[in-house]
């Protein structure tokens, strides 16, 4: 046999072949046809062979902080379920049980301003993207108002911002009980935060002071206002929150936007916990001229004022921190035709060109300022008025929104229009909307016309008084303190408060305290929020006899708005000063000549603070029976002018009579208890009593006389008295 072909046997190819570990030839992979495919086998190592290796994800501990709005009826007692939504998968629905639970009866609730944190175990996630918030209860008390959810990832020290801001209940808003809530991006920011404590006794605190900031877009993490992030004096060793310290802080934080409120509470750790917090300053120092003002004024103690050392504060871009409040009055008026009442629960959500307003329930309204409680029926042809509770003024009302909760056996609403009347501005929106409110229950409406309401113009008028105060007749009954009054009317009780100006009576003048036009302003406010009773500014009556069995003698023109006479009420008082202070006050009688109508107002007790059950102050009220008419008095000016000669101004005491086609007056003297000072109310000094009638000088006179008809003759004269009684008159007019 030949050698070479001995090397091509067939047997010892096909032992080569499956025995040899060295391959020579390159032959294609042929695999078996079990499935129809050549290729499929091929194809299943090619996909396993592409597959990275798994890796098992962690198990994370995510801290969940739950805050419920502060609003009236927004916690609730339901159990509470989540869901994680990230970018590498979503965790399952877990039940939300509070951390710390003081005892075995603890009964699960969210309170109504509360921020709750919660412990949730997910595999790590990743970046979230979203949270699904759900709860199961279907009763109406149980409704929840959701402000916010925050997500804290441990290890990574990111956090996760959830606005909501939207109710979860069947019976309110849109009827959910579950909803996905979507992250907000913001960045970093540092905010300058100055606290100013009160410079009373024991207004200083030692203790931890957290504050957390509320914006338009989110919420910061409680933060510790600590020596370590304070910004001024950090090398004094002084405590930040010392009696009339002001305070300045600088900490990072999650920009929220605008800011709203903030919330700021104390632990009372320390041995002084108690404080007084005046108000606090919050800076965005990205944005400096972001500066929110923050005035609080009152304590933060558990055993101080009202007992809370926690207060959630509203903040304003104005430094007076009184912001630009209104009061909106809603009118709804209700088709007149067939079924066209509705059964449900009424709310409103206001859209304006600064701000909107949150969804307002109608029927949760409590007219508490008007001392009424309501309760609201939009029945068939009805018109129905709603005055909301004072909120942020939001400037020209563009559209409205409004609907029901479809509850009862007839909730579709026709609705022809609803009128917004905004009580502060005096403007009136009108919204129409002539349609049924059926499926959704909701209609967005716009404003047509907007109406500048005419103002009423407040005249303000002089009203003369004479008061008279009768001290008693028994042992020590007179008074060193200065004796003040205080007048109500016209025939109402009221328990207005005065406004911060005061007059001051010396004898026969009115004095003022204040700037007339500054004063006019405030109390035109006191007047509109009370539009049946004005209540004066405290009267101090200086100079008076208040000796025992003395009678005290004012004679005052009180400028008010409106005609008080006859009086509901007065409020007479003293400041309990000087060496005898306490006083035996017989009774009041008060004339006032316009109307004819002199009023008593008994006592016949001491205003004294040295003895239980006695005060400085009290409030009378009118012994009808003792009331007495007389005629009228009219209003009169008489002006007297002085000739322009050297040397002529009189001394004497001049006096008039005035005739009229009816009757004539008595002899009227015109001195400074009758002088018209009306267009400058400033104290005049009495040295310049006896310079009245000045060469050249026109003095005014006011004075009040009975009905006389026309006048027709006046007789002018002097009692010849004094040091230069010689007198050149030019012309007297009336």
């Amino acid at each position: 046999m030949n050698p070479e072909d001995s090397m091509n046997d067939v047997y010892l190819e096909s032992s080569k072949s499956r025995f040899s570990f060295h391959r020579t030839e390159d032959k294609k992979h042929k695999g078996t046809i079990c499935c129809g495919h050549n290729t499929c086998h091929l194809d299943r190592y090619n996909l396993i062979s592409s597959v990275k290796p798994f890796t098992a994800r962690p198990y994370t501990l995510y801290k969940i902080v739950l805050t419920t709005a502060d609003v009236p009826g927004a916690g609730t007692s339901a159990q509470i379920y989540i869901t994680l939504k990230g970018e590498w998968g979503s965790s399952t629905r877990q039940k939300l049980k509070k951390e710390r639970v003081s005892t075995r009866n603890s009964r699960f609730y969210l309170h109504p301003g509360s921020s709750n944190t919660f412990s949730v175990v997910s595999p790590d996630l990743g970046g979230l993207h979203s949270v699904f918030v759900e709860h199961d209860s279907m009763r109406k008390t149980d409704s929840w108002l959701l402000e916010s959810v925050q997500v804290f990832h441990p290890l990574t020290k990111k956090r996760y911002m959830f606005m909501c801001n939207h109710w979860f209940s069947l019976y309110k808003e849109d009827g959910l009980i579950a909803r996905e809530l979507f992250g907000i991006r913001s960045a970093k920011t540092k905010y300058s935060i100055v606290t100013v404590t009160g410079d009373q006794e024991g207004s200083g605190t030692n203790s931890k002071v957290y504050i957390t900031i509320y914006g338009r877009t989110g919420i910061t993490p409680r933060i510790e206002l600590s020596q370590e992030n304070k910004s001024t004096g950090k090398d004094i060793l002084c405590a930040p929150f010392g009696r009339g310290t002001s305070t300045k802080f600088i900490v990072k934080a999650p920009n929220v936007g605008a800011i709203t409120n903030i919330r700021i509470k104390q632990d009372e750790s320390g041995n002084e916990p108690h404080w007084f917090l005046e108000r606090v300053v919050v800076t965005d120092m990205s944005y400096p001229q972001w500066t929110y003002y923050f005035h609080l004024s009152c304590w933060l103690s558990s055993k101080y004022g009202d007992g809370k050392s926690c207060r959630l504060i509203r903040g304003y871009r104005e430094p007076t921190g009184t912001g630009i409040e209104t009061e909106y009055k809603l009118t709804f008026y209700t088709s007149d035709q067939k079924d066209a009442g509705t059964t449900g629960e009424v709310y409103v959500k206001l859209y304006g060109e600064k701000d909107s307003s949150r969804e307002i329930w109608v029927n949760s309204i409590q007219q508490t300022n008007r001392g009424q409680s309501t309760s609201y029926h939009f029945t068939r042809g009805s018109t129905v008025e709603v005055y909301l509770p004072p909120c942020p003024q939001l400037g020209e009302i563009t559209k409205l929104k409004v609907g029901h909760n479809g509850a009862g056996s007839s909730p579709s609403w026709f609705l022809n229009k609803v009128i917004v009347d905004d009580l502060r501005m005096n403007r009136v929106f009108e919204f129409p909307c002539y349609a049924w409110i059926a499926k959704p229950s909701e209609a967005i409406i716009m404003c047509q016309k907007s109406i500048k309401k005419e103002e009423k113009e407040i005249i303000w008028q002089k009203i003369p008084f004479e008061i008279r105060l009768y001290t008693g007749d028994v042992p020590n009954a007179g008074t060193t303190a200065r004796v003040c009054l205080q007048l109500s009317g016209p025939e109402q009780i009221t328990n207005s408060k005065p406004p911060y100006s005061n007059y001051q009576v010396a004898n026969t003048t009115v004095q003022k305290g204040f700037d007339m036009k500054l004063d006019h302003i405030d109390q035109k406010t006191t007047f509109e929020n009370k539009e049946d009773v004005y209540t004066t500014p405290y009267i101090w009556l200086e100079d008076g006899n208040y000796e025992r069995n003395g009678v005290a003698l004012f004679s005052i023109d009180l400028p008010v708005p409106k005609f008080i006479s006859p009086l509901s009420q007065l409020v007479i008082g003293h400041d309990n000063t000087g060496h005898s202070p306490s006083w035996f006050l017989d009774k009041i009688q008060i004339y006032c000549p316009l109307n004819g109508v002199e009023q008593t107002f008994l006592y016949r007790k001491w205003l004294a603070n040295n003895k239980p059950g006695m005060k400085v102050e009290q409030i009378l009220y009118e012994e009808k029976s003792l009331r007495k008419y007389t005629d009228k008095k009219i209003p009169w000016e008489i002006s007297v002018k002085t000739s322009p000669i050297a040397n002529n101004y009189v001394t004497a005491a001049v006096s008039v009579i005035i005739f009229g086609s009816k009757d004539k007056t008595t002899k009227i003297h015109l001195n400074r208890s009758n002088l018209e000072v009306s267009s400058e109310w400033t104290k005049v000094p009495r040295n310049e009593m006896v310079e009245m009638f000045k060469p050249n000088v026109e003095s005014k006179f006011r004075i009040y006389i009975k009905d006389i008809g026309i006048p027709c003759k006046l007789r002018v004269a002097h009692d010849n008295k004094g040091s230069n009684p010689n007198w050149h008159l030019q012309e007297v007019t009336s």
